[in-house]
């Protein structure tokens, strides 16, 4: 009868609890938080992962690294996951703790912690490339040869010759599949989170710079500078022309260089331009420390703009700089408007690098030296331009750093050896008269000019045209099959952070994979690859006008048709949809005591 009594007490005392996997989430209201896990197989999970959907927003996982002695005892036995989704998400859909937790607990519940599908390679291996552009021969421009304003088109880029028309079409496709990604409206929030880990991930030195400067653009020019042995030969105590480089990072590296340069800055003021006109931002303003340099000085131009297009103000700023023996010009210039229409860039911004390239021949010593970004190189325009340089520059290059983004256009145009203006008399007028031929108007309202030498001579040098075609094509495909290969990860990705298919881990190259793990990765790329897409199909030669708006740029939704009908349950968000239901289990302490009683009754009988 004991043995009885016994056996009905063991089964109503409850099982010993098991300890949750989630130590606890400390939230920041600047869309982060910390996770503290006890599993440590969920940890490499979570790492594994990179990416993950919760409370219906994209959020990046990585593991959390303690500064200092911030680490207490509790956190020493324990592994850090630190979760982030933006500032900006956070505003519009704040992330609720208790979602994080569940994640966590539901991740842990899974058995296929260990089954790993492999990473998708890269398509190029990261280098810094440099490209030659030569030319020889003389150059007579005729006489009835002058410069007047043009209208901006896609055949421009696509028809001049200099680069391959299918690869530009071919690159044209795969920037509509970007765009196309920002087109799918939430949930989740945050997609944009998607392309940036997959851009990291495939390239990972690709537009990611270090603390040694204070953004990227100082990382880009000292790469540039050690690859290229920019500062071979440059006197002591010489100066230099930074154009359109504000906030000022170049001035900064060049200052920096135990040279003891004197500097000059020249860059459009965040104030100025009217409403049809370009304008600065405010983060573009030259840095206060750089302000205050008892070695550096801001030129501003005859109207005090700093704009380059004005009438007037190159000429000013070069005859500011009369005597000062600038032997270095670096131009960062390069605007971004929501009015520019697809894929001309190139055409919009052409005057720009067209007004840097006069400024540097107008002001540079002999033997000196001019780097200047810029974007793509389809057009007569910029052909035009690189064909100057390499009549005044005994050396002319086009760069890519490595820390620039593979999956963007930009390049640096490299020369040095100035041999004066004399050396090309006909060349320098035709910059001048091109610069202008627009009379100081914006470029957003003329963005464009006809070439500085007319296309019959480019096309005539058979050294200029195999060089800008072997530039232009290699550069070109390079881009294509960076932003293919990223948008193709960013969508393996919103499947992993979906919970569609197993994570991804990061790729190394040098791993080698059994077989049944080929067979079984070819098998989920198969599988995601035949699955109907969700992104609208575009026209192949016919991009569509994609801008992104401030409320695009931070997530936003961007459906304009009827609203979708919310889920039930949970608190609306944006009015769209919901957010799951939290469901929150039995608290701890009333399992505990449960335990205690069911313990304590067993006691009495045992010693009855």
């Amino acid at each position: 009868m004991v043995v009885q009594l016994l056996r009905e007490v063991m089964n109503h005392v409850a099982p010993e609890p098991k300890q949750p996997c989630v130590i606890s989430v400390r939230k920041s209201p600047k869309g982060c938080a910390v996770v503290l896990l006890r599993n440590q197989d969920v940890w490499q999970r979570a790492i594994d992962q990179t990416v993950a959907v919760i409370d219906n927003v994209c959020v990046e996982m990585r593991a959390h690294v303690w500064k200092g002695s911030q680490q207490d005892d509790e956190e020493s036995n324990c592994f850090g996951i630190f979760v982030a989704w933006g500032f900006k998400v956070e505003r519009r859909v704040p992330v609720d703790e208790e979602a994080i937790r569940e994640y966590f607990e539901d991740l842990a519940a899974r058995r296929d912690l260990k089954d790993f599908a492999s990473a998708a390679e890269r398509p190029f291996d990261e280098e810094f490339l440099r490209l030659p552009i030569r030319s020889s021969g003389n150059v007579v421009i005729p006489r009835s040869y002058k410069p007047k304003v043009e209208v901006a088109s896609l055949e421009k880029l696509r028809d001049a010759g200099y680069c391959d028309s299918k690869a530009i079409e071919a690159l044209w496709r795969e920037k509509d599949r970007v765009e196309a990604i920002w087109e799918i409206p939430p949930p989740p929030m945050g997609r944009s989170l998607l392309l940036r880990v997959a851009r990291v991930q495939l390239f990972p030195h690709s537009g990611e710079g270090k603390d040694e400067h204070k953004n990227r653009a100082g990382e880009k020019l000292a790469e540039l500078s050690e690859a290229v042995d920019l500062m071979s030969g440059v006197p002591r105590k010489s100066g230099f022309l930074d154009l359109c480089g504000g906030p000022g990072a170049w001035s900064q590296y060049f200052l920096n260089l135990p040279y003891e340069m004197q500097g000059y800055g020249f860059t459009l003021k965040s104030s100025t331009g009217s409403d049809d006109d370009w304008h600065a931002v405010s983060r573009d303003d030259w840095y206060p420390d750089l302000m205050h340099h008892r070695n550096w000085t801001a030129l501003w131009g005859s109207d005090g703009t700093g704009d380059l297009l004005k009438t007037g103000n190159l000429d000013h700023c070069a005859l500011a700089l009369y005597g000062k023996r600038i032997h270095i010009v670096a131009a960062d210039g390069g605007f971004s408007d929501n009015n520019i229409p697809a894929f001309q860039q190139e055409l919009f911004v052409s005057r720009l690098i067209l007004a840097e390239l006069l400024m540097a021949v107008s002001v540079l010593e002999r033997k000196g030296k001019f780097i200047c970004k810029f974007y793509t190189a389809f057009s007569d325009s910029m052909a035009g331009m690189l064909f100057a340089a390499s009549r005044f520059f005994d050396d002319v290059s086009v760069v890519k750093p490595q820390t620039s983004r593979a999956t963007g256009p930009e390049r640096y145009l490299v020369a040095t050896g100035f041999r004066g203006k004399d050396a090309a008399p006909e060349l320098f007028q035709a910059l001048r008269q091109t610069h202008y031929v627009a009379s100081g108007e914006s470029p957003l309202t003329v963005p464009l000019v006809s070439p500085v030498v007319p296309r019959e001579l480019m096309h005539a040098d058979e050294n200029f045209m195999t060089s800008l075609r072997e530039m232009g094509n290699r550069l070109c495909v390079r881009q294509a099959l960076a932003l293919k290969a990223v948008v193709d990860r960013t969508e393996l990705l919103e499947e992993v952070a979906l919970g569609k298919m197993p994570p991804l881990r990061p790729f190394k190259k040098s791993e080698a994979q059994p077989e049944a793990q080929v067979k079984q990765t070819e098998a989920s790329k198969k599988e995601v690859r035949e699955a109907p897409s969700r992104r609208p199909q575009t026209a192949p030669f016919r991009p569509r006008r994609t801008r992104r708006s401030p409320e695009r740029r931070s997530g936003g939704p961007r459906h304009t048709g009827e609203p979708r009908k919310p889920i039930s349950g949970g608190r609306a968000r944006n009015g769209d949809y919901r957010r799951k239901e939290v469901k929150h289990s039995k608290p701890i302490h009333e399992k505990t005591g449960e335990q205690a009683a069911g313990r304590r009754l067993l006691d009495l009988i045992m010693n009855a």
